[in-house]
C-alpha cells in the first residue's frame, strides 16, 4: 500500500452511484476532497464516467481528473467486483502530452494561417469586385459605361430566350454646352451627376441607363412597353426640369423585336438601330427648339 501511495498511478474505488470508498495514490491528496467521484472528473469526462459506472462505456477508457485545478488526463481501466467499481488511472506519458501539446499548436497555426487566408481572399475578391466595377462605370455619374452597354446587348443575344422586345431609348441634354460656358464645367458636372441620381431609381436587372459620352445617355429595356417606357422617361425629364432649373432632356426611341435583337450579335446593327434612336432624339430636340421660337414671336 505504501508503494501504491507513491505512485503516479491512482485507485479508486466506488460504488455504482459514484460514492468514493477508497482513494490510494501519490496524486490523491491532491484531488477535491470529495466523496463522489462524479466531483473529480471534469465536464468533458462527466458523462463518459457514469456510461462506465453503468456498464455503458468500454472498460478502458480515457478520463480527466481535476487536480490542483487543472484538468490531468489519465488512462482508466476499470475492474468490476460485485457492485463496486475500482477504478485505476494511469497518468498519460509525459511525451504524449507533448505530442497533443505539438498538435494542439500546429492546430492553432493552422486556424491562424487558415483565417488569413479567408481574410486575404476576402480582401482580394473586394478588390476584385472593385475593380470590376470601376470598369462597368462611369467614375463621374457611377452609371453603366460604354464598354458595358455592349457587354448587356451581347448577353440579350445570347440569352436561351430571347426577350420579346427590347426598347432602346437615346437621351441627351437641352443646352449644356451653353450652362457650362456661363456657369462653368463644374455646374455642368453637377447636372450629369443630378440626372443619374434620377435614372438610377429606374435602374433594374432588365432596364438600364447607360453613359455613352458626354451627355449622351442610352436607355434600355426589356422590362416595359413602349407606351411605359415614354412615360418613365418623360417623367425623369419632368423631374429633372425642375430640380436643375436650367435644363432639360431630349430624346429618342426604337423597339426591336425578338428576331431584330438576335441580329445584334453583328456590332454594325447595334450602330444602325442608336443611330435610329438617336434620329429620333435629334428630330424631338429640333422640335423643341421650333417651339420655342414660336414661343418667343408670340
Amino acid at each position: 500500500m505504501q508503494v501504491l501511495n507513491q505512485s503516479d498511478t491512482l485507485i479508486i474505488q466506488t460504488n455504482q452511484d459514484g460514492e468514493i470508498l477508497t482513494r490510494t495514490g501519490k496524486q490523491a491528496k491532491n484531488m477535491y476532497p470529495s466523496q463522489s467521484i462524479f466531483d473529480l472528473v471534469d465536464e468533458q469526462s462527466l458523462t463518459r464516467m457514469k456510461r462506465i459506472l453503468n456498464h455503458e462505456e468500454q472498460y478502458t477508457s480515457d478520463i480527466y481528473l481535476k487536480l490542483d485545478d487543472e484538468s490531468v488526463p489519465y488512462i482508466v481501466e476499470v475492474q468490476h467486483v460485485k457492485k463496486e467499481f475500482w477504478l485505476i488511472m494511469t497518468p498519460f506519458p509525459e511525451s504524449f502530452l507533448e505530442s497533443i501539446a505539438n498538435i494542439y499548436d500546429t492546430t492553432n497555426q493552422l486556424n491562424e494561417l487558415y483565417v488569413e487566408k479567408a481574410l486575404n481572399e476576402k480582401q482580394l475578391n473586394d478588390a476584385i469586385k472593385q475593380l470590376k466595377e470601376k470598369s462597368m462605370t462611369d467614375p463621374l455619374t457611377g452609371l453603366y459605361n460604354r464598354q458595358h452597354f455592349y457587354d448587356q446587348i451581347a448577353k440579350l443575344y445570347n440569352a436561351n430566350q430571347l426577350p420579346p422586345r427590347l426598347i432602346l431609348s437615346v437621351i441627351d441634354f437641352n443646352n449644356l454646352k451653353q450652362i457650362n460656358d456661363h456657369y462653368g464645367h463644374l455646374a455642368g458636372d453637377g447636372l450629369l451627376k443630378l440626372f443619374a441620381t434620377i435614372v438610377d431609381q429606374y435602374q433594374t436587372d432588365r432596364t438600364q441607363v447607360f453613359r455613352f459620352g458626354g451627355d449622351e445617355f442610352l436607355f434600355i429595356t426589356t422590362e416595359y412597353n413602349l407606351a411605359d417606357i415614354k412615360q418613365i422617361i418623360h417623367d425623369i425629364d419632368q423631374q429633372f426640369k425642375e430640380e436643375s432649373r436650367e435644363c432639360s432632356l431630349s430624346f429618342g426611341f426604337v423597339e426591336l423585336t425578338a428576331n431584330e435583337i438576335e441580329s445584334l450579335y453583328d456590332e454594325q446593327n447595334i450602330e444602325f438601330y442608336i443611330s435610329k434612336a438617336d434620329r429620333a432624339m435629334y428630330d424631338y430636340k429640333q422640335q423643341l427648339k421650333s417651339n420655342e421660337k414660336r414661343l418667343g414671336q408670340d
